[in-house]
């Protein structure tokens, strides 16, 4: 058998593999599985990659997917399960969900965790509760036409996907993580706020439209939607930022009014901060509108703050950026503050984020972000 024939299906523990090796087996499926090490397969090898035949990778994810094999809903996913955190990445098969997933399986190398790659599509031809490959139903033969166009452009895209992600971890593009892939039909942003309440990932990593991208991509307005609709922790990451190794990083943007609900959060983004040091420049942006009555901090008060903080997170090279602005300007002036600074990341907590997630929906401000290069970092209190 030629290797260039193989495509990598999943990377998983050794239990994991084994348990789905033997369910596409039973389906008529040829599986492989070799560690990504080179070494003995063993229970506690790191990586066990799930490799099938390139032209039956579409019907295996269609049937892992039809009896969802490891889904968290289910108490015996644990008992195989390798305990580490979980990275979800909602994608749409565009240039900029594939940054995403570089972004993501960084991010993974980095905190020793795994990657989900997902995928929602819709299908107006029959209800969402029908599985994956159950498309013989209905009695109108143009829309089970069209249906089955549907789902042979999904599976012919994340086959495509599959391969590319492959061929990117083989060349070292991509860090070798352990990595899968699901999806779901229904609307984007609602299926992608429900796997994640299944799923219960650590960090959402989702990339997102350019400012004149008129694509009919899912992935855009989405991302506003989806932050809106979970708990988690979204990486938010347009099409032409130049995020690609979280390595890289150096520097991010918080933005705060200072309140303890910040305070709370910028501990959130310490623990993301504390492994580069000084070399990772942290800014505390505070946006004053001049328009709005008390918005304005003393410089008493910013001092007494800023003391507080460096005084609680030494090792951090933290400093301090006031924007006074009014509601006409404020986007524009965000905007020239990320391009000048060189800001990377522009973090919001759950309780600002939404002023900062109107950056993108199909407007100015949303062209702004874009066109900055910056990502959006949302962190939730714990």
């Amino acid at each position: 058998m030629e290797e260039e024939k193989l495509v990598t299906l999943a990377v998983h523990t050794n239990k994991k593999a084994q348990i789905l090796k033997d369910f596409l087996e039973e389906k008529g499926i040829e599986v492989h599985i070799d560690s990504i090490n080179g070494k003995s397969l063993t229970d506690v090898t790191p990586g066990v990659r799930v490799r099938v035949m390139e032209q039956d990778l579409a019907h295996a994810l269609a049937l892992v997917e039809s009896v969802h094999l490891f889904s968290y809903n289910k108490e015996e996913t644990y008992r195989v399960d390798d305990g580490k955190p979980r990275i979800l990445v909602p994608v749409d098969f565009s240039d900029y969900s594939l940054n995403a997933c570089r972004v993501a399986f960084n991010i993974a190398k980095l905190r020793d965790a795994k990657v989900k790659i997902f995928n929602a599509y819709y299908n107006p031809y029959y209800p969402v509760d029908l599985p994956f490959a159950d498309i013989l139903y209905g009695s109108d033969e143009e829309e089970k036409k069209e249906a089955t166009n549907i789902i042979d452009k999904v599976k012919s895209k994340m086959q495509e996907l599959v391969s590319e992600i492959g061929k990117r971890v083989e060349s070292g593009d991509f860090p070798s993580v352990n990595y899968s892939y699901s999806f779901r039909e229904g609307v984007a942003e609602e299926e992608i706020a429900e796997y994640a309440r299944q799923y219960k990932p650590r960090l959402i990593v989702m990339g997102t439209k350019g400012a004149d991208d008129q694509s009919d991509n899912m992935l855009g307005s989405v991302t506003a939607e989806v932050i809106e609709m979970t708990n988690v922790a979204t990486l938010a990451i347009p099409k032409d930022s130049l995020l690609r190794d979280p390595l890289a990083i150096r520097h991010i943007a918080f933005s705060t009014n200072f309140s303890q609900r910040d305070l709370i959060t910028f501990d959130t983004l310490y623990q993301f901060a504390k492994p580069y040091g000084k070399d990772l420049r942290i800014t505390l942006l505070h946006v004053n509108i001049l328009d709005k009555k008390g918005a304005k901090w003393s410089e008493e008060n910013v001092q007494k703050i800023l003391t507080y903080i460096k005084e609680h997170y030494p090792e951090l090279n933290i400093g301090y950026k006031q924007i006074d602005t009014d509601n006409e300007n404020m986007y524009s002036e965000i905007g020239q503050f990320i391009t000048d600074e060189h800001v990377e990341v522009v973090t919001v907590n759950t309780r600002r984020r939404n002023a900062f997630t109107r950056l993108f929906v199909p407007s100015v401000s949303r062209k702004i972000l874009a066109r900055s290069k910056a990502a959006l970092l949302v962190l939730r209190e714990n």
